[in-house]
């Protein structure tokens, strides 16, 4: 395609819908946006991650994902593995198809710091603490199942049956989902 729907655009349309973006960014070899609020980059969409949606060519969620951490940071590593839209293996491939673009390094860097899985900026500053302080023995995301609902435990030690929850309520869709996690 000429041009494909990119980063935050992309993301909103296919796995992110509450994303609070008002760009759209798009990539191909057309140098000239077809409209102004429209952002071009010069850079192409390698096949192997590009979505259909009808006619309408767009980054994969592992692309958008790369994309956006360069300028977010975590944040949207944190939501695709969360939201199950793609997995650090599919964004490492993503990253790897991109290569010598302006913020790869910062981005691989996340990716790393991404091996536990965070669901959120918290997690990850959760889990980096823990690794460096060589403590193990714990899991991330633990599906727990207590009368009928479903809970996810951020940090669990199995063996000594702790559990940590992390996240405060701007990670919680209401009020009662955040007092159901306690």
């Amino acid at each position: 395609p000429e041009l494909t729907i990119s980063s935050a655009a992309a993301a909103k349309a296919l796995w992110w819908p509450d994303l609070q973006e008002d760009t759209i960014e798009m990539w191909g070899a057309k140098r000239k946006a077809p409209a102004s609020w429209i952002t071009v980059s010069r850079s192409e969409t390698p096949r192997d991650f590009l979505v259909w949606q009808g006619d309408m060519p767009f980054a994969s969620p592992a692309l958008t994902v790369v994309q956006m951490a360069r300028r977010m940071g975590g944040l949207p590593i944190d939501e695709t593995l969360r939201r199950g839209a793609a997995s650090l293996n599919e964004m490492r491939q993503a990253l790897a198809c991109i290569p010598h673009q302006d913020g790869n390094n910062r981005v691989r860097r996340l990716l790393d710091q991404s091996k536990h899985e965070p669901w959120s900026e918290l997690e990850r500053e959760g889990h980096l603490l823990l690794d460096r302080a060589r403590i193990t023995g714990w899991d991330t995301n633990i599906e727990l199942w207590l009368d009928g609902e479903r809970f996810y435990i951020d940090i669990g030690f199995a063996a000594l049956k702790i559990a940590i929850e992390l996240d405060g309520f701007r990670y919680h869709s209401d009020r009662a989902s955040f007092e159901r996690d306690r």
